[in-house]
């Protein structure tokens, strides 16, 4: 799922270094509000990505909370994995607490993996990985090269 056209449209322009992955078969875009799509789809996923802009912004905001992980969880299948994006840059550290103890409150078994730039100004960027599995990485990147 997609909320912005334009993101799209980019891919296209990029095709030569995604794998010209909107071809890809196995590859479903819809273009609509995911957490709206999650609350109201009776479907339920082996892995579900979410990756937000910044929490800050008051209509993303929504996606960083106990509510919308407990969403994410209920739609998710028989150890299935919830992955999300979440950077540390320009954001209170009491924020980012915030957002991992309503994560960690939520599902039994995160991994938070980050990347340390070396540029003037340090930042580092988390992925949160869920799943009812003690050791999830492994499926992970099973299900994301499927």
């Amino acid at each position: 799922m997609e909320i912005e056209p334009a993101i799209l449209e980019a891919a296209e322009i990029f095709n030569d270094l995604n794998g010209n992955i909107l071809q890809n078969p196995r590859v479903r875009i819809t273009l609509t509000d995911a957490r709206n799509y999650i609350l109201a789809s009776p479907k339920h996923y082996d892995v579900i990505i979410s990756e937000p802009s910044n929490p800050w912004i008051s209509e993303i905001a929504n996606l960083y909370t106990r509510e919308f992980y407990e969403a994410a969880k209920s739609k998710l299948n028989k150890d299935g994995i919830f992955a999300q994006w979440i950077h540390n840059y320009s954001i209170l550290l009491d924020d980012l607490r915030m957002v991992f103890r309503a994560f960690g409150e939520t599902f039994s078994h995160v991994s938070v993996w980050g990347s340390l730039k070396t540029t003037a100004s340090c930042w580092w960027e988390a992925v949160s990985i869920r799943s009812s599995m003690s050791k999830p990485y492994d499926r992970f990147i099973l299900a994301i090269q499927r």
